[in-house]
């Protein structure tokens, strides 16, 4: 058995900035880790959003910075909410063994962080009431979670719920306690510093910040906010980076191919939903992604939810799809890796670290880099394959505005 620590953090790395190089450092000083794994978001975001850059420039600036072994999150996992995104990357990352698990924090307190969680699962008596009395007045989810826990927690805990990187943090939490992982894997929030995810401040500047800043302007002007080596690859990427703009067109043509009884069907439409989504496409304020979705939002229904919602009706995604999707075994493509990486890989082909804390009643994931492996992934979990496929090759078409080209799993990046 080896006896080196192996630390898992589950990102998106759009682009890869200084925050997510210190973040490595701290999770890897705080774990005492050698070796850093990241289930990392694909081609599509947890926002429902193309990520800016491919997956496999991602993966490969990450694993230039700091990161050994970078594996996707499934599709049908990445975009259907924060909490089967949790769900998806913590087991992932139970699968490859690790010993411990970090996630940037805006609270830093993994003791609130726990009690909140515990309490998310526990759903006492109070708890529940609130829940359901606030979703029946046409609350969303988030916002009747959030009533809940300040009328059992207090405040406090309640402005928690606020917190991007402390919401993620609670659902990791969660997860862990679901699959009973608590006494095996080590957990490590790390204080978020300088500025937020859509922030600049000073030398910083988060994720979001650097995608909107490079849609207004120049690549160039993000550049001190990235290390050397992912700073080399944006720029090298620059001809190719996606934005959330181009896959409006192709939702409006679906929308327009789709009747209100199919559209009903669709992941995510609740409630009648499918008609304002019809009724707002044709209003004359209705010029753009941006001006269509503050158009739809309502306080039951969030801007994320609602991106998520555009994405599935471009791709036809429906309820009983994802559901089953979600169901099935766990299939990861192995995006990059270096040397110890490779050795990690190597070491879970000979049992060296074997799946032990998975779930007996959950089927073991599959991890796949190269055509046999995704012979198998597709024999035993169709439509979670499936659901790749599709987003896959949205994304390549967006990319390129052709389909020409398309590979669906390339081999994995072997990185120095």
């Amino acid at each position: 058995m080896n006896d080196k620590k192996v630390l898992g953090v589950i990102a998106e790395y759009d682009p890869f900035h200084k925050g997510h190089a210190y973040h490595l450092k701290a999770a890897k000083e705080l774990s005492g880790a050698d070796t850093v794994v990241c289930v990392m978001s694909g081609a599509f975001t947890q926002r429902g959003e193309p990520s800016m850059m491919g997956k496999y420039e991602r993966a490969e600036a990450a694993v230039r910075s700091g990161v050994d072994l970078a594996v996707e999150l499934p599709f049908a996992f990445a975009t259907t909410g924060a909490e089967n995104f949790a769900k998806g990357g913590v087991r992932l990352l139970a699968a490859l063994g690790v010993d411990a698990v970090s996630f940037g924090s805006e609270s830093g307190s993994l003791k609130r962080l726990d009690e909140l969680a515990e309490a998310i699962l526990c759903e006492d008596g109070q708890f529940k009431e609130v829940l359901t009395k606030s979703l029946g007045e046409g609350f969303s989810y988030a916002v009747s979670l959030q009533s809940a826990v300040r009328a059992t927690l207090g405040e406090k805990a309640a402005a928690i719920l606020n917190k991007p990187n402390d919401i993620l943090g609670v659902e990791y939490l969660k997860e862990i306690k679901r699959l009973r992982l608590g006494g095996k894997l080590r957990v490590y929030p790390v204080i978020r510093k300088g500025a937020g995810p859509d922030e600049v401040k000073g030398k910083a500047a988060g994720a979001g910040a650097i995608r909107r800043m490079i849609r207004e302007g120049n690549v160039e002007d993000v550049l001190d906010y990235l290390p050397a080596e992912s700073a080399k690859l944006l720029l090298a990427a620059r001809n190719g980076l996606l934005f959330p703009e181009p896959l409006f067109r192709h939702y409006l043509a679906a929308l327009s191919a789709i009747d209100e009884e199919k559209l009903s069907c669709i992941f995510g439409m609740d409630e009648g939903l499918e008609y304002r989504l019809s009724n707002t496409a044709q209003r004359e304020d209705a010029t753009g992604y941006a001006e269509y979705l503050n158009l739809l939002k309502t306080r039951r229904y969030s801007i994320a939810r609602l991106k998520r919602l555009l994405l599935h009706t471009v791709l036809c995604v429906r309820k009983g799809d994802v559901g089953l999707a979600l169901g099935e075994a766990m299939c990861s493509k192995i995006l990059a890796f270096n040397e110890k990486g490779r050795k990690l890989l190597f070491g879970l082909e000979k049992q060296d670290r074997p799946l032990a804390w998975a779930d007996e009643s959950l089927p073991a994931p599959m991890f796949m880099s190269n055509s046999k492996d995704f012979v198998a992934s597709l024999a035993a979990s169709p439509r979670q394959i499936g659901l790749q496929i599709k987003g896959d090759k949205l994304a390549h078409l967006l990319r390129n505005d052709s389909l020409a080209g398309f590979i669906h799993n390339p081999p994995p990046l072997s990185l120095p």
